[in-house]
């Protein structure tokens, strides 16, 4: 999208699948990305698809972390002068996590503080620290990635889900607080995407079962989402804010 072209954006969980995809279209677009991993061999990774290597900067950083998220976002201005979008694609899918976010029959108290932190409370933190920035540049878009999990009442994950069904209240509050500045808030719900992290937690029977759950007749890939996100970051999206947008096949209308 041509009005990308010369703008600066974060983009966390830029290591791989929806982030990765994000920031390479970003930067195909004309974008400079600041992107940002808790994995360093994966941002490594990351450089070799990007084109233009002189638009990227990689940053590890950790979302359970305060401090680290400010200097994230502290480093990105200072890299390019100006923010004008983040995109909140990073979220804690470790096996070691998902595995055991079980039903509450088996909650796990200090597991769903953690969960919450991360990929809750350290969003917020982010985008408090990106807002005055946003401000300071007369707008700016920030786009959010839940889940469809959110709203599908799974028999398992309802940390992670509860963790995103928040970032839908997080968005709607952000998009009301901050609009008459210019600054737009969205959210975007995949469905199952056939990211590696994706694909490695889920089953071929949850796969399976998600593809005849659906209108089309394939699952989603992470350039699907990617696309999404670069829109809602363009002018193109100007008068669109506070919406939770799902983009999953067609998942929750069938």
């Amino acid at each position: 999208m041509r009005d990308l072209d010369g703008n600066a954006y974060i983009v966390t969980g830029a290591g791989s699948g929806i982030g990765e995809a994000t920031t390479v279209s970003l930067v195909r677009s004309g974008a400079k990305v600041v992107a940002a991993d808790i994995d360093e061999d994966a941002l490594a990774a990351l450089t070799e698809h990007v084109a233009d290597k002189t638009k990227l900067t990689t940053v590890q950083f950790d979302l359970a972390d305060e401090a680290s998220i400010i200097d994230l976002v502290d480093r990105a201005k200072r890299d390019h002068g100006r923010i004008d979008g983040v995109v909140n694609a990073a979220a804690d899918l470790s096996q070691a996590t998902m595995s055991r976010d079980c039903d509450l029959a088996d909650m796990d108290a200090a597991l769903w503080a953690s969960v919450l932190q991360v990929n809750l409370i350290g969003t917020g933190i982010i985008i408090r620290e990106v807002v005055p920035h946003l401000r300071e540049a007369n707008g700016g878009s920030i786009v959010n990635i839940s889940s469809a999990a959110a709203w599908l009442g799974e028999a398992v994950r309802p940390a992670y889900a509860a963790s995103k069904i928040g970032l839908h209240a997080m968005t709607r509050h952000v998009a009301r607080a901050w609009g008459r500045q210019n600054i737009r808030c969205n959210c975007i719900a995949p469905g199952m995407v056939l990211s590696q992290t994706g694909s490695a937690l889920m089953t071929r029977q949850y796969q399976d079962d998600m593809l005849a759950a659906i209108c089309l007749p394939d699952l989603g890939q992470p350039d699907d989402i990617a696309a999404g996100i670069l829109f809602l970051l363009s002018e193109e999206a100007r008068w669109i804010t506070g919406q939770v947008i799902p983009i999953d096949g067609g998942l929750i209308y069938k």
